[in-house]
């Protein structure tokens, strides 16, 4: 097993290595991109150097303040339950967000080699700790006993010596786990599409769950019921491991520490057993889940559908002249027939939808910290979250269309009209996600004044017209080749051109809230704010010249370069 160990790393180092160096076949702004996105996991692990010594710090002052048996070890003590609360969740969810980590479609391959099913199983249980939060909190755990020891508790660092190691193996265990059951899950491309809109739908709104519970139970049994339930919440939060939080791995070590401490009642003898016992369980339940689905073949591309006569026809968008309406058709059909797409809009358009319901029957809801008040939160909400959508696919609208777009570079063909068709697609995909929030925020109705709406409108207007361009320069300049059958990394855009593209949102979206802000609350005038936005949107129609030219550009100048990204060379 050493020597595989040796082999598959050197494996990713070369791996690594080769996306690094020069290659003839791309030019030198392509290498530097490439090298970039290869780059962005050692940048992430500079950046959490401070949080591994903060955790480091954590673990180490929570044993030491335990075994001592100090004022501030109880705070302490309740801080490491919440980090560990919310590794666990990430444990759960990381799969989902960042599938390419684990290896499962691409590990039966390995199979073809004398390599053994728990040899491959050992390596992924390694690679799970690699992952931030798993790594995190595997830092802190283990300084626990450490800390514990310097304090001179010897009991407790045996203790939690032992809950420690149990506890970093249940994480792993149920990393592997819940990665080997998504990919089970997901070998129907379908069935995968709709349980990625299902979860990406209810994230959100576990966010709000506490708050419309105990607002439903308030508004049967009044000032009672809320009351009752914020003291079993209390209870809960009180004592580790207390109720349902029980069920989690990182309350049972927690509690499992603080018995033996003294500062929890009850034997550490309860805990530490059903820590054993989860990580057992979670060890069993991964191997065979995990080794069900590399016996299977990874993931399947799903079923293919029979052709219609006339489908797909570029005439569903009369609207358009034709070498604009078939690119931006083409640019939809990436949205509409993929499961990124899918994935990415419908959970918006949804979560929309039940927002809006939530407003009209409560008088108001809280998303978050973000506060839903009337018809225009709503509309204010959906306009925002209609451009934080498509940045993925926007930034990247190029490159989406691998193979075709050798296809659509060899059409006659401007460079303009290309990028007009492009930028048609996205506008009418925007329109078409803003449209439910503001016809709902309508219908709802609000108590402010038409120059509010007035104003909305503008500075959606002007935003888009702003980043259009801008848009077409990132995709150019970082073009990554993607799959749009996946819904994680594989088919995000470069790193680069996602988080310009989102500081892109929020910088376009500011001078139209600054002008509400100084038009409405300053002058109490709803023509100034209207004027101040109209403004801003004459700006951005200027700069949207100025960026459009250097777009045209430089589409001209790495067209070649594209091709090859978007093809995978």
């Amino acid at each position: 097993m050493t020597r595989f160990l040796r082999a598959w790393g050197w494996l990713r180092w070369r791996t690594f290595m080769n996306a690094i160096e020069r290659s003839e076949r791309a030019d030198r702004l392509a290498r530097f991109s490439r090298a970039a996105e290869a780059l962005g996991p050692v940048v992430v692990a500079v950046l959490m150097i401070p949080s591994a010594i903060l955790a480091l710090g954590l673990g180490a002052a929570a044993g030491y303040g335990m075994g001592a048996g100090a004022a501030w070890g109880t705070p302490l003590m309740h801080a490491l339950r919440i980090a560990l609360f919310l590794a666990m969740v990430f444990v759960v969810l990381g799969p989902l967000m960042l599938p390419s980590g684990r290896g499962l479609a691409s590990l039966p391959r390995l199979l073809l080699l004398p390599v053994s099913h728990r040899s491959l199983f050992a390596g992924e249980l390694l690679g799970g700790l690699a992952d931030p939060w798993t790594l995190l909190a595997s830092l802190a755990v283990l300084m626990v006993p450490v800390g514990a020891l310097v304090a001179g508790d010897v009991p407790l660092a045996v203790v939690s010596a032992a809950g420690a190691i149990l506890l970093v193996a249940a994480l792993v265990a149920l990393g592997a786990f819940f990665g080997a059951l998504l990919h089970m899950l997901m070998r129907d491309r379908k069935r995968g599409e709709w349980i990625a809109v299902l979860i990406f739908t209810l994230l959100p709104m576990a966010a709000i769950a506490p708050s419309l519970i105990a607002g439903a139970g308030a508004a049967r049994q009044g000032d009672a019921w809320e009351e009752e339930f914020e003291a079993r919440m209390g209870a809960m939060m009180e004592q580790p491991a207390n109720g349902a939080l029980a069920m989690f791995p990182g309350e049972l070590f927690v509690a499992t520490s603080a018995r033996v401490a003294g500062l929890s009642p009850g034997t550490a003898a309860v805990p530490l057993a059903g820590l054993t016992a989860m990580a057992g369980l979670a060890m069993a339940g991964g191997w065979t889940i995990w080794k069900r689905t590399i016996d299977r073949g990874g993931i399947s591309r799903g079923r293919a559908k029979p052709l219609r006569a006339g489908a797909g026809a570029p005439s569903s968008l009369p609207m358009m002249r034709t070498p604009a309406r078939a690119i931006a058709f083409s640019f939809l059909q990436h949205v509409l027939r993929t499961a990124r797409g899918r994935t990415t809009v419908l959970p918006t358009l949804i979560m929309t939808a039940v927002l809006a319901v939530l407003v009209a029957a409560k008088d108001g809801a809280t998303l978050g910290a973000i506060p839903l008040r009337d018809g225009y939160s709503v509309a204010v909400f959906g306009v925002a979250m209609a451009f934080l959508t498509v940045v993925q696919l926007w930034m990247n609208q190029f490159a989406v269309d691998k193979a075709g777009l050798t296809m659509l570079c060899l059409q006659p063909l401007t460079t303009r009209q290309l990028l007009r068709g492009k930028m048609a697609g996205a506008a009418v995909l925007i329109l078409g996600i803003v449209a439910l929030p503001l016809a709902a925020g309508l219908l709802l109705g609000s108590e402010r004044s038409a120059a509010h709406w007035i104003v909305l409108v503008l500075g959606a207007v002007a935003a888009f017209v702003l980043i259009a361009p801008l848009a077409a320069i990132l995709s150019a300049v970082f073009p990554k080749h993607v799959d749009m059958g996946s819904i994680g990394q594989k088919s995000n855009a470069h790193p680069a051109a996602g988080l310009a593209g989102g500081l892109l949102i929020f910088a376009s979206g500011g001078p139209a809230v600054a002008a509400g802000l100084v038009g409405f609350r300053h002058f109490q005038s709803g023509g100034t704010a209207v004027g101040l936005a109209s403004a801003w949107l004459a700006v951005a129609l200027l700069l949207h010249w100025v960026f459009w030219k250097v777009a045209v550009r430089t589409f001209d100048n790495r067209r070649e370069t594209l091709i090859a990204v978007a093809t995978g060379r």
